[in-house]
């Protein structure tokens, strides 16, 4: 038997309607689990021990916990605060921009988890955010993502090869910033931060007579909280939480060429600060910052939201509840006289003209050989690709490899890297 554990992700269009994940990540821990408490046991007085068992009220719950990237963090995020808005190409460079805020809706947008556990896929149904947490430490940032579901059923456990995974890597913490205004050496203080979302789910809300698991999830109170551990080598918190003076507080995620995420807190306040000591050691100075509403205006220059928490994530992925889902590599073959290999796929594909650089192909698992064009087959599920290398010969093992570049589908998912696909050499 062998150990492979994963979580996919997808956003439901109707509530508790399974979707096939739309993207997967690499966890570091799940208790997204089976309830504890869905039987309802009878105890009459006919003896002293249990008699009767039914099934009661069942919601799944639990965590998902992964080390966040910029490509699939913006979706945790919309589904935990409801409000979002997507810009194509409104980032900087080629990047998309979206746009993510706490709305005041009692229902949030729900969606499809699937958590691989070595002997089977773990299907939840129905899932709504009850809390997320960022925490940067030391080390990469995580995400821990605490679920309320409506169902479950058992699939397939996937093979690695067939998990939608980015190409983007792991924030860590020194790519993470915090700046609030008047104070430019802010994030050098800064040792630890866990921001918290919490929107304190009652699983009991969702039960209606006729079901026995929920109808829908509403949520309640929204809270926000920011905690971080200081470098202790100044009093200005104190006088801050003293004063109750606010302030705009900005954390920056920094992911390269893959794109950022500004997470901003538009009014603040200090509402805990503690400064302990301990013999020698160094005073642990800790501050719990509470974000309060104000008004923020979107990045049209026209649309204004009330919000404690406005999230911009740039990157290269399309609009969160459409995300295309990706190209998977059907089939491979030359064609009979050795010029060209077409790759089937299971989506039509862009026009790839232009991007046959993308792709290589071996002969026998010699030196990879180029490609010199690039066009659509009489299907527009196949890409043709035209030999530029050394020749195939009837008999020769040939493999194709792509690594991720612009290759797309027709609605935009983007083809992830394949390596020595295995190439049906039709040659006599």
């Amino acid at each position: 038997m062998s150990r492979i554990r994963y979580a996919g992700f997808a956003e439901e269009s109707v509530y508790g309607t399974k979707k096939d994940a739309q993207f997967h990540v690499d966890i570091a821990s799940a208790s997204l689990d089976l309830p504890n408490d869905s039987k309802i046991e009878y105890e009459g007085g006919l003896s002293r021990t249990r008699r009767t068992v039914r099934s009661g009220y069942y919601t799944p719950s639990g965590d998902v916990v992964y080390a966040f990237d910029i490509e699939t963090i913006g979706a945790l995020l919309k589904w935990a605060l409801g409000g979002y808005f997507f810009t194509n190409s409104g980032g900087s460079g080629t990047h998309h921009l979206h746009e993510i805020w706490g709305n005041n809706n009692f229902i949030l947008p729900s969606f499809t988890t699937e958590i691989g556990k070595d002997l089977f896929e773990h299907i939840f149904t129905g899932c709504t955010v009850n809390s997320l947490t960022l925490s940067v430490e030391d080390g990469y940032g995580t995400v821990t993502l605490n679920i309320q579901a409506k169902d479950d059923e058992q699939g397939s456990i996937k093979v690695i090869g067939d998990l939608i995974i980015g190409n983007a890597y792991p924030i860590v913490f020194h790519e993470v910033t915090v700046s609030r205004v008047g104070d430019a050496p802010y994030t050098a203080r800064v040792k630890t931060l866990n921001l918290v979302i919490n929107n304190n789910i009652s699983a009991d809300a969702g039960r209606r007579l006729g079901s026995n698991t929920p109808v829908l999830m509403p949520v309640g109170k929204r809270e926000t909280d920011l905690s971080m551990n200081l470098y202790y080598d100044s009093i200005e918190e104190i006088n801050r939480f003293k004063a109750n003076s606010e302030f705009p507080l900005n954390i920056t995620f920094n992911g390269g060429t893959f794109g950022t995420m500004v997470i901003n807190l538009p009014k603040c306040a200090n509402n805990e600060v503690s400064t302990q000591a301990t013999g020698i050691d160094e005073i642990d100075h800790s501050v719990t910052v509470h974000p309060y509403a104000d008004s923020i205006l979107l990045d049209d220059g026209t649309t204004t939201i009330d919000t404690e928490i406005y999230v911009k994530v740039e990157n290269n992925i399309t609009e969160i509840d459409t995300i295309p889902a990706t190209p998977k590599v059907i089939s491979a073959s030359t064609n009979g006289a050795g010029t060209e290999i077409s790759i089937e796929f299971n989506v039509d594909m862009e026009d790839p003209t232009g991007k046959y650089g993308e792709f290589v192909y071996q002969i026998n698992n010699a030196a990879p050989q180029p490609f010199d064009s690039a066009a659509l087959g009489s299907a527009d599920t196949v890409i043709v690709l035209t030999c530029d290398g050394d020749a195939i010969s009837a008999g020769d093992m040939v493999t194709v490899t792509y690594t991720r570049g612009t290759v797309v589908s027709d609605d935009g998912g983007i083809l992830q890297s394949f390596a020595k696909q295995p190439v049906n050499n039709i040659m006599v």
